[in-house]
């Protein structure tokens, strides 16, 4: 059976914290990434970079993962369970793998309808810089039946607000960024 490996999220901007989940992943536990940029996010208000934009530069991130346009179009509302579904209707014979963070492993039974996520794909956690994880609350989502594998990798430090507020002041690096994406 192949295993498939879900990597959504905002991705406003992507960066190398992105590429070492993405890495980690396709080398501990799948062998195919699906690289997820959503819509319009249900968990924030906004993202910064159009869909389109997102889109072309995770493309550019992720050359040996395929990126799907399924979120970023609209096709797909942008929750998670819908995402999970679909891919599982895609691939119906493949065990999938959702990656997330040790931050949102912590928040994952705040999720809508995690309980179906977690039925139809192990949770892929990438440790995240300053997060310990939540022992109390893995425990309670092995519980539920939830699959958990934590991923062997350096502590991903980099956030894509980080990233948002180093540039914000600076104009020309926002202006040729800007330049070099579709809109």
């Amino acid at each position: 059976m192949s295993r498939i490996a879900i990597i959504g999220g905002a991705f406003d901007p992507p960066h190398a914290g992105h590429r070492l989940l993405a890495d980690a992943v396709l080398r501990q536990w799948a062998g195919r990434a699906l690289i997820v940029p959503c819509g319009t996010p249900v968990h924030k208000a906004a993202c910064h970079g159009s869909p389109a934009a997102r889109l072309a530069a995770c493309r550019a991130m992720f050359p040996d993962a395929q990126v799907l346009d399924w979120e970023a179009s609209g096709r797909l509302s942008g929750a998670a369970a819908d995402l999970v579904q679909a891919v599982q209707e895609r691939w119906p014979q493949a065990q999938l793998g959702l990656a997330i963070g040790t931050d949102q492993l912590n928040a994952f039974e705040s999720w809508q309808r995690w309980r179906e996520i977690a039925a139809r794909a192990v949770l892929l956690v990438c440790p995240r810089g300053g997060v310990r994880e939540d022992a109390s609350a893995a425990a309670r989502l092995q519980a539920a039946g939830a699959r958990i594998v934590r991923l062997n990798a350096e502590p991903v430090t980099l956030s894509s607000s980080q990233i948002r507020r180093s540039v914000a002041g600076n104009a020309r690096y926002v202006q040729a960024c800007r330049c070099s994406l579709p809109a």
